[in-house]
């Protein structure tokens, strides 16, 4: 029996069939970032899934402007090389994550990726749409265009320093953790695979909690709140 690609099993494909803006805001409840930019806010719709689990949001869009009160969005009416001179380039704190849906054009949006991976904290994620357009038609200029050709280019330039992984669901996501140095706090015996705890940065009373957790040491109920809640 002959199994169907998993990225043709969606079948008749609308433009959009994958949840990004429930993904990312999966991942944020977890991350609670402090600062979460975004590229192509557009009218707001995905804006405001993930804004709840953010300190603060920047939105970044030149032709259209949130329809919705967002409490935490700080919205910048231009384009994102407007955006890099005027904010980022001033930015006095990292970025925490940073969603890219502006300009499909490969080279503008991997130019987008340079900006932002630049300010993004250790383990730090930058997501990308429409990195996997499954079938042709979704990759003329009106769709995704060919900002599936981003992925390959940043795991050519910065593959030592970041992981990069994507979704192959119409149409694509794709995630961009950034990395500059492997975790001070595990070591991998060559016998075997089993993870040994030893000198950390994190050992602390306050989060000994979380490095139990964090090993399966200990699994307890855990659910994060919203902020401001």
């Amino acid at each position: 029996m002959t199994s169907i690609p998993i990225e043709k099993r969606n079948q008749p494909w609308p433009a959009e069939i994958l949840d990004h803006p429930q993904f990312i805001a999966s991942l944020a409840k977890w991350y609670r970032p402090n600062l979460f930019v975004e590229y192509g806010s557009a009218n707001g719709d995905c804006t405001r899934v993930y804004a709840p689990f953010c300190k603060k949001v920047y939105g970044v869009d030149m032709t259209r402007q949130p329809l919705f009160a967002i409490p935490n969005l700080i919205f910048h009416k231009m384009s994102t090389r407007e955006f890099k001179t005027s904010v980022l380039d001033k930015l006095t704190e990292p970025i925490d994550m940073a969603f890219i849906d502006a300009d499909h054009k490969a080279e503008v949006a991997f130019q987008d990726f340079e900006d932002l991976f630049t300010h993004t904290i250790e383990n730090g994620i930058i997501f990308l749409h429409d990195t996997f357009p499954c079938e042709a038609k979704w990759a003329d200029p009106i769709f995704s265009g060919d900002s599936w050709k981003v992925p390959y280019m940043i795991k050519e330039k910065y593959g030592n320093v970041c992981d990069v992984f994507t979704i192959p669901i119409q149409p694509g996501l794709t995630m961009v953790r950034k990395y500059t140095k492997p975790l001070s706090h595990m070591v991998y015996t060559k016998s075997d695979t089993t993870k040994q705890i030893i000198k950390s940065d994190y050992e602390s009373d306050s989060n000994r909690d979380t490095i139990t957790k964090a090993y399966g040491l200990y699994v307890g109920p855990f659910e994060p709140q919203k902020y401001g809640t």
